[in-house]
């Protein structure tokens, strides 16, 4: 994945959350209608489907 890359973060019991991969000293996550923002965890795997630019 790339900076910029859209996608669906599933949450778990069917829920996913739309987000984009961002970087500024460290990745993170801007997700929701609202854009908030929170870090990614490392040597965390997390399930997406990532959307078609």
């Amino acid at each position: 994945m790339r900076c910029g890359d859209c996608f669906d973060l599933h949450l778990g019991y069917g829920r996913t959350l739309p987000g984009r991969l961002k970087i500024g000293g460290d990745w993170y996550i801007l997700a929701g209608r609202n854009e908030v923002k929170f870090f990614s965890r490392k040597m965390k795997t997390y399930q997406v489907d990532l959307k078609e630019s």
